[in-house]
């Protein structure tokens, strides 16, 4: 409560410095949101802080259908797959156009492609680009085929996270990067949304790009900013006094507390999101399973659902309830202090007790509370756990030194396609890319590998589960909750639809206020 009063002064500061929130379309949408991005370069990094952005700014050949596990149409209105599953024609719809007025035509996406491939900086999208596509070959402006080396049964999932920029604003900016510098800071996309200010640690402004594909008629907001704003509790009051529109609230007491306020609305929805404990298994000591392990008895699952007000369910494995992969025979995660203890002594930790460091990112203050859970227990075996809040920039770049960085990473990812979530986290080509532990396992490599290459439903969930058996052995990921998709808004505020794929973000196009 302290905290909270002390953001009063700032948020008068504030309100001095920005329009207030308006529910009229032709006055700003303003968002409140704990993530500010290192980067806009959709190809040199995909998490939440710059997909949030991104999202709203460029296109996808393919997309997600609101609020389901259907891949959508998008820049291609069409596909067909050959019958050996190794070549992918795609059409795609005329005069789409950059906000420049160039075309985003078969060529544009080709460029995209292969330079989401080439700078290989994305993980699981750039490795498999690279693996698996023999070649992209331009048939007409309206035409694009994908030869694959083999069949790959997750292609068209892995192309919702490729982001269409503009060929000819990154050939004209290129340097030495291929145009990463210029595009850190810069976007031309074909979205919704164009990118019309950005100041660092304040705000980003967008625009509606008038000439987007998918028109502007019915209600749509024109202008949306960005606020980036570290604390909770000044969300909150920002969001309680008017001056956005929307704010990103983690902590359920927050939640709860916002739906009892008037002009306030939460709207909740289900996920396929787990939480877990990403640990760093290259670092002393969790560099040996049974400190790991440990890990894993310490953590109170019931305690955890207690201090999120029973909002959240408990995570048996990295496989939510409700998945097509989900296995009901897991048996539940059982907090045993004297395990964690006996396992500590076996691994000789107390012979040389080292002090475990955990990192999460700033204004996610659901993960500290998890982090103090954790700490708590861990002090009753002896054993030290420091908690320490960092930007996510600073986060990411520790998992290509995992040698300097925290023990513990906790961290949200949705599970729609598992091909893409154990390829980002657990395979050898994600070390030191997207991989927050340090080390792989080339038995997962192969299975993973098969399970890519299969058409059959039935031979993949075998092989996907295998992999889960496997990492729960390996114990390097702690699965610790299934989420809720909550997002707290004024109560005007209509369009937002939960997706699966797209946690933490909004599709900003779709939302508009019925005042």
């Amino acid at each position: 409560m302290k905290g909270y009063r002390a953001c009063a002064l700032l948020l008068v500061l504030l309100a001095l410095s920005f329009p207030a929130y308006s529910a009229t379309q032709d006055r700003p949408f303003v968002l409140a949101t704990a993530f500010e991005p290192a980067t806009l370069d959709p190809h040199a990094k995909l998490s939440t802080d710059i997909t949030q952005i991104v999202r709203n700014i460029y296109d996808r050949l393919v997309d997600w259908k609101p609020g389901t596990a259907e891949i959508a149409p998008a820049v291609a209105q069409s596909w067909d797959i050959s019958p050996d599953a190794k070549t992918y024609t795609f059409r795609l719809r005329r005069g789409v156009k950059f906000t420049d007025g160039s075309p985003l035509d078969a060529a544009a996406v080709k460029f995209n492609l292969e330079r989401a491939a080439k700078i290989n900086l994305i993980g699981y999208e750039s490795d498999q680009l690279n693996k698996m596509v023999e070649t992209t070959t331009v048939a007409d402006p309206s035409t694009l085929k994908v030869t694959l080396k083999q069949p790959f049964a997750s292609l068209i999932t892995l192309l919702t996270n490729i982001y269409l920029v503009n060929p000819k604003a990154i050939e004209a900016n290129a340097g030495s990067d291929m145009g990463q510098t210029w595009l850190a800071n810069n976007a031309v996309g074909s979205g919704p949304y164009k990118l019309q200010s950005w100041t660092r640690g304040q705000q980003l402004i967008m625009l509606r790009h008038a000439g987007h594909w998918g028109g502007w008629k019915g209600n749509h907001f024109n202008t949306v900013i960005f606020r980036f704003v570290k604390e909770e509790s000044a969300r909150r009051l920002m969001l309680e006094r008017g001056e956005v529109g929307l704010a990103q609230i983690l902590l359920h007491d927050n939640l709860d507390a916002l739906e009892k306020t008037a002009g306030v609305k939460v709207v909740r929805s289900p996920t396929l999101v787990t939480l877990a404990l990403y640990v760093n298994a290259r670092k002393k000591p969790t560099d040996d399973v049974r400190v790991r392990k440990a890990m894993l008895s310490a953590l109170n699952h019931d305690q955890v659902m207690r201090a999120m007000n029973y909002r959240v369910k408990p995570a048996k494995s990295y496989i939510p309830i409700g998945h097509w992969l989900y296995n009901p025979s897991l048996p539940p995660m059982k907090y045993d202090l004297q395990r964690a203890k006996q396992l500590l002594t076996d691994a000789k930790y107390y012979d040389n007790p080292t002090k475990l460091s955990m990192w999460y990112p700033q204004g996610q203050e659901d993960r500290r509370v998890i982090g103090e859970i954790l700490q708590a227990a861990l002090a009753q075996i002896n054993v030290s756990l420091e908690i320490t809040s960092t930007t996510f920039p600073v986060m990411s770049r520790t998992r290509t030194n995992l040698e300097t960085g925290a023990s513990f990473y906790p961290l949200w990812d949705n599970q729609t396609d598992p091909d893409r979530y154990y390829g980002r986290f657990v395979t050898c080509a994600s070390v030191g890319a997207t991989s927050w532990q340090g080390i792989c396992n080339a038995e997962i490599d192969r299975l993973l590998a098969r399970a890519g290459a299969s058409t059959s439903q039935a031979e993949r969930k075998t092989l996907f589960q295998q992999v889960e058996k496997i990492l729960m052995d390996m114990a390097t990921i702690v699965p610790v909750m299934v989420g809720t998709d909550n997002q707290a808004m004024r109560a005007d505020v209509e369009g937002y639809v939960y997706t699966n794929a797209w946690n933490l973000t909004w599709d900003i196009y779709r939302m508009s206020s019925k005042r």
